[in-house]
């Protein structure tokens, strides 16, 4: 139940580093600049919970919030992070007030936030910021099941699968540097690394049919990094570090 996640055979997706690249350079504006999170809540679970067989060591389940920012333009988002009562709800032992409430006033002043999933570990800091929850219609059926460019820099992997409702966000700043924000598909840095979809226990919560869409985007990162081994990939509730990217949206860098 912990350590078997095996699936069918799957196949990686069409999606390439070199199409992820050509949609982030389409539209004709100057490339973000920073990317930056905050860590609004953790709390330890077994590792081999989400990402099968790779040990039952605990490790801090994080819920993060992501910052893009851009030299001529406002602010892209990627998720809201949590609020106090729905972090309390979710069993969070650690919550930080401090970090979400930069997050709810970046929310206020953005062009747009961009939801890695559309359960309440994504979009469960809206409420304290006025904005509007986006439905699981609004991921489920999306008008383009390709990855399409939404503003310079960034693209958007819509997850379609209709069992998953989800999506994973590439971003290329202006000097270069490669993101994958995985989200709910890898949610640690094994994930990613052995193609360790959920174990069979998480079946509570994830059919059967979600378990080979998981594994096939599972291998589809994977070709993606074969592709441009120095693309740094985000797991979706892993612990960050400063390699990874900056942490607090307290400073910005300067063009």
């Amino acid at each position: 139940m912990l350590i078997d996640d095996r699936t069918e055979d799957v196949e990686p997706r069409p999606v390439t580093i070199q199409q992820l690249r050509g949609l982030s350079r389409s539209i004709p504006v100057s490339a973000p600049m920073a990317i930056s999170y905050e860590k609004i809540a953790s709390r330890n679970i077994p590792r081999t919970l989400v990402a099968a067989g790779q040990g039952v060591i605990f490790f801090d389940f994080s819920i993060h919030s992501y910052r893009i920012t851009f030299p001529n333009l406002k602010t892209i988002m990627v998720d809201s992070g949590l609020s106090a009562v729905a972090a309390k709800k979710a069993g969070f032992d650690h919550y930080d007030p401090a970090a979400q409430a930069r997050v709810s006033k970046e929310l206020k002043n953005t062009q747009m936030v961009v939801f890695l999933s559309d359960n309440d570990l994504h979009i469960g800091g809206l409420r304290p910021s006025g904005l509007e929850q986006p439905t699981q219609d609004s991921f489920k059926k999306m008008d383009c099941p390709e990855p399409r460019a939404i503003v310079p820099g960034i693209v958007e992997i819509p997850i379609c699968d209709n069992v998953i409702a989800s999506r994973m966000v590439y971003v290329r700043l202006d000097d270069r540097r490669e993101f994958l924000l995985a989200g709910d598909i890898a949610p640690t840095k094994e994930s990613a690394r052995y193609q360790a979809g959920p174990s069979r226990y998480m079946n509570r919560f994830i059919h059967d049919p979600g378990r080979v869409a998981i594994h096939s985007w599972l291998k589809t990162i994977k070709c993606l990094t074969k592709q441009a081994p120095q693309m740094i990939v985000i797991p979706g509730h892993a612990p960050l570090s400063t390699e990874d990217m900056p942490p607090s949206f307290q400073k910005r860098r300067t063009p």
